[in-house]
Parts: C-alpha cells; structure tokens; sequence
C-alpha cells in the first residue's frame, strides 16, 4: 500500500472512522455492501451492481475496496448511488463502527474474499451474506485446506457462495462447505449481463433491501448483540450453527431464508 502510494487519502476509514457527510448519506439508506480487493475485483463488483439496479431501480450500495488502485478505479467508475469507500480493517471493535455506519441490507463478498470479523459480525446483525464469483483455483484450494480449522468456521457463516464452475463448487465443498449453499453460475467476470441476459447469480441477489426504518434491529448498536456474538472471532471459532439457508425464489428472483438452494449439476 505504502509502496503505490496514496494511501494517507482518506486513511481513518480503514479504521471504521468516517466523515460527517458519509455518515449522513449512509444514515437515509439501507445499503447493498459489496467487497472487492483490488482493480480486478472491482471490476466485477461494478458490473454485478449495475446488473442488480436493473432488478432494484432504488439500489443503493457501499462498495469498499482495500487497495489504492482499486479504491482510484471504483471513485472513477462507480455512478453516484454507488458510496466508494476503503476497507475498515477485519478488527471487531473497527468491524463494529464499520457496520453501524454502513448499516448493510445485505452483503456480497466477490471471490475469495472471506473476512472472519466482517462476516461473523453478518451472522450476528442476520445479515444475509454471500461470497460471489467464487473461483477457487487447485493452489488456493490446498492453501484453504492446510488451515481448514481456521477458515471452515469463517467459510461456514456464509449464506451462499456462488461459483463459476462445478470444479470450483468440488472444491467448496472440500472445504467443509454445505452443497445446499453452492451455486454454479458462471463467470460474472466474462459472462454477458446485457442484452436481457442477467447472469444466474444476479437474478439469486436481486432482492430488495428488508424494510424497515434507519431505526430497525439491524442498524441497533453492536452493543444490542447477543452476548456471545460480541466477539467475532470467538464466535467464528466456536460456531457450528449452520443457520437460515437462502432458497431462489424463480418467479420474483429473490433471495429468500427458511429454505435452502440447490447444487447446480
């Protein structure tokens, strides 16, 4: 980060500190938070919430990126319901500030970016929580698998993880993922969402935000948590709870809970 330069811009947001008027936008809407690293990732953000305001005329999103290049590309790019913002840092008391400003409606992780903090502190709020383009390369996989007892916990909290091939939904599942939360829908990279076609993966998220007020449960204070869930990072280590699965509702292309999702063949 030192070495691209750039990185003092805006600095205190990766530490869960954000101006007066961030806080003030974000406090009028129930956001759609995607997270992507860098130039790459951004890229496929962008183009999945595009694809999803053609289902959500009103989507409002928060788009956080960790890396300089990738926060410059995203403020160059994003339209103006997109809020552009740097990566609060996987820490539960940054996490914390993070989340009762962004207040998300729901959040989409794209590829393998599975934060253990971010993601339990989801689990906590029942944020529904989604890892998308979820590629998972032979290297990567056995990367994953020698830390299987650190990362399947994390990986486990998520709510769907959607991949483009079925041998990257093998090794998902390899890595102590529930099949029922897997889905093959192709590349949002490389695959068309113009031209009527909306990519499988857009149409499982197009979900309008859950109503409510900016004063709703999930925009409570952390502190209103469950007391075992104010740790993240304990709570990441010692969950078992599978809890709500998502189903595709196909007539409205929602993401429902209650039902579970079925592994494309």
């Amino acid at each position: 980060m030192i070495r691209r330069g750039g990185y003092r811009e805006k600095f205190w947001q990766r530490l869960g500190i954000y101006d007066c008027d961030v806080r003030a936008r974000l406090s009028k809407q129930r956001s759609t938070w995607l997270h992507a690293v860098s130039v790459g990732e951004v890229n496929v953000a962008l183009k999945l919430a595009n694809a999803l305001r053609t289902l959500e005329p009103d989507l409002r999103c928060v788009l956080t990126t960790t890396t300089t290049t990738g926060f410059a590309l995203a403020r160059k790019n994003a339209p103006p319901w997109i809020e552009v913002m740097y990566t609060p840092l996987d820490y539960w008391p940054v996490m914390r500030r993070a989340f009762s400003v962004i207040r998300p409606a729901r959040i989409l992780l794209v590829e393998a970016e599975v934060w253990p903090d971010l993601v339990a502190f989801a689990r906590g709020y029942r944020i529904p929580t989604a890892l998308v383009n979820a590629r998972l390369s032979p290297k990567s996989e056995k990367r994953f698998r020698r830390f299987r007892f650190i990362v399947a916990p994390t990986f486990r909290l998520l709510d769907l993880v959607c991949v483009p091939e079925n041998e990257d939904a093998d090794r998902w599942a390899a890595l102590r993922v529930s099949r029922d939360r897997i889905r093959v829908t192709g590349s949002i990279k490389y695959d068309s969402v113009g031209r009527g076609r909306i990519n499988p993966a857009v149409e499982l998220f197009g979900v309008p935000p859950s109503g409510g007020s900016a004063d709703d449960s999930l925009a409570e204070s952390p502190s209103r948590l469950k007391p075992e869930l104010r740790t993240p990072s304990a709570e990441v280590q010692e969950s078992t709870d599978e809890g709500p699965r998502p189903r595709c509702d196909p007539k409205r292309h929602l993401v429902l809970f209650g039902g579970s999702t079925q592994h494309s063949e």
